[in-house]
């Protein structure tokens, strides 16, 4: 079978035979090489499990391709052109001044009286990396995406929210002492 790995023994195999003392090096510098462990499965693509690559700056070619989408898809809503985010006036939803928003009945998360809100579009994709926001683009709804994903999503959705609730209670682990 040819895979990186079988490829990588036998290049390493063959410098061991010729070059003895380089084997050593080449395992310690492989040592020091490695990817950011991230603990929280929320920089990960909801779909891919790859890491989110959609946290770029506002004056970059991401940001310019969804402000271009956003314009295309909101077409009959005025845009705030103050607005640094690049959702719709209607709450990312392209509602028309019209349209009354959804309301919440409920009491919070899991409450008897909630109300299942479903996930929007910019819900979905601020989960997703580039390229799977690519894969759903033409998807018209996102709720037929598999349940495990939205729900995912979901929780992702409860956790930001309510970390960003309770954050000024939180202790920073940066003034943490060692």
């Amino acid at each position: 079978s040819v895979s990186i790995e079988h490829l990588t023994e036998r290049f390493v195999t063959g410098l061991q035979a010729e070059y003895p003392s380089t084997t050593s090096n080449i395992m310690r510098t492989g040592e020091k090489l490695h990817t950011e462990k991230k603990s929280s499965s929320e920089n990960q693509c909801a779909i891919c499990q790859a890491p989110l690559d959609t946290d770029v700056p506002p004056s970059s070619a991401l940001s310019a391709v969804r402000f271009s989408e956003t314009v295309s898809r909101c077409s009959s809503v005025t845009l705030s052109i103050f607005s640094t985010d690049t959702a719709c006036c209607g709450g990312g939803t392209c509602q028309s001044e019209g349209q009354k928003e959804s309301e919440c009945c409920g009491q919070g998360d899991g409450s008897c009286q909630s109300k299942e809100s479903k996930l929007t579009r910019d819900e979905v994709e601020s989960a997703l990396c580039y390229a799977c926001r690519l894969l759903i683009k033409d998807l018209g709804d996102v709720s037929k995406l598999p349940k495990h994903i939205l729900d995912d999503i979901s929780q992702r959705q409860r956790r930001t929210k309510m970390k960003s609730e309770i954050e000024d209670f939180l202790l920073d682990p940066s003034n943490t002492p060692d």
